[in-house]
């Protein structure tokens, strides 16, 4: 299913049980599957430790069924709604793998495998996109179950985000993690032997050193994949995060991708000359998805945003704008237009939130992305050409012309 198709629907608990499958015995599943005893231990599920426990699969996911972990974005307060939150869950399935799908969210951990709501979806191909709704709590739950052809059902760990329930007004605090400029297309630099070339395109090393991070945090790596210098970096920075931190979210400040820095493809093993549409195709595909994996041991359980940097692709005078701005919308939501009260771009160039407002949006620390690229005449050669365009400057103006907020960042 795609993301832009209608959903096959979504059932509540009794409604799904009666077409078989959603329980521990119906699905076949152990109950430490399902719900894993390191969560049960002397660490609360909440902590993002939990993520790093699971062995039911190569971590952090089942490479053999999805090409990168579940991204959980856009976590907001329903504007229609107040008492209501929601939140969209990104899959991506393995290529040529057709899957059944089903996610089990409650805001409680302890009654996840009983009650609470059931998304199900059959005959998953490529990208599933799910729209998830929880109550007034901390935190919403959810897990992850699918199977392939009708065989036995596999699930992913139990993960968990915060909701955006705490005002600042009422002595809530907000946590938001900054990284920028991490830069792991400058990895294209270092040569590796030929057998780690492949996963030196994908990404996936950062999960190889995320797995020797887990088991003890002075592990340093050794071998074909040692001089991939900044890959590493980024993992001691999600290990640290993981281990010591539970934020709201994590911004990424830009110059993540790689669409936009050509001079650095040959590095990865990319083509750069002569290319197609098809090739304009591939390297926006791979580049989103590299990222996508390289962030997959926080996408599950943090939400991320992130602004566009010159490095990203999607800059007025780069010919790849089109197809960068597809796939990251496909692999790598942003939010809208419409997500937010304080609105943004269609495309999700440019948007505004506010984290710790009250129900209202009142109050609260407001982070406003800017997009200083993709609306400049050309590529700029002087500072007075960086611009953000008639329409960018008219929203940023109306979004703070409106105030009421204790910060704002932009």
């Amino acid at each position: 299913m795609r993301a832009n198709e209608k959903p096959p629907g979504r059932f509540d608990r009794r409604g799904f049980l009666k077409l078989g499958g959603a329980g521990l015995a119906a699905a076949g599943l152990s109950p430490r599957i399902l719900y894993p005893d390191a969560l049960n231990g002397l660490e609360p599920p909440f902590l993002l430790q939990s993520q790093l426990c699971g062995e039911e699969f190569p971590f952090p996911y089942d490479e053999l069924n999805f090409e990168c972990a579940e991204r959980i974005y856009n976590v907001r307060r329903s504007q229609t709604d107040k008492s209501t939150f929601l939140a969209n869950l990104n899959l991506v399935v393995k290529g040529g793998k057709t899957l059944d799908i089903k996610v089990l969210v409650n805001e409680s951990p302890d009654i996840l495998p009983t009650r609470g709501a059931v998304y199900a979806f059959y005959g998953v191909r490529d990208v599933l996109d799910i729209l998830l709704t929880g109550f007034d709590s901390p935190r919403l739950f959810y897990q992850v179950q699918y199977r392939e052809a009708r065989g036995s059902w596999k699930a992913h760990t139990p993960r968990s985000f915060k909701l955006p329930s705490q005002s600042l007004a009422d002595g809530g605090k907000i946590t938001a993690i900054l990284i920028s400029d991490d830069h792991t297309f400058d990895d294209a630099d270092y040569d590796v032997p030929d057998a780690f070339k492949p996963v030196k395109l994908t990404g996936d090393y950062v999960n190889a050193f995320m797995r020797g991070l887990s088991a003890k945090s002075s592990w340093k790596p050794s071998g074909g994949l040692a001089p991939l210098k900044n890959g590493f970096t980024l993992a001691q920075t999600l290990n640290y995060i993981l281990t010591n931190e539970d934020p709201d979210f994590i911004i990424n400040l830009g110059d993540a991708s790689g669409i936009g820095a050509n001079y650095k493809w040959k590095g990865l093993g990319l083509p750069t000359t002569n290319l197609t549409e098809a090739d304009h195709e591939y390297i926006s595909r791979i580049l989103w998805m590299r990222m996508r994996k390289m962030y997959s041991a926080v996408t599950p359980s943090i939400p991320f945003y992130m602004a566009l940097g010159n490095h990203d692709g999607e800059e007025s005078w780069n010919s790849l704008r089109a197809s960068a701005t597809k796939w990251r919308k496909k692999l790598f939501a942003f939010p809208d237009l419409a997500t937010f009260p304080e609105g943004g771009h269609p495309d999700g160039n440019y948007y505004a939130f506010t984290a710790g407002a009250d129900t209202n949006n009142r109050g609260g620390a407001q982070f406003i992305f800017l997009d200083v690229c993709r609306f400049c005449d050309q590529a700029p050669k002087k500072p007075e050409e960086w611009t953000l365009g008639s329409e960018q400057l008219k929203w940023f103006e109306r979004v703070l012309s409106k105030g009421g907020k204790d910060f704002s960042f932009a």
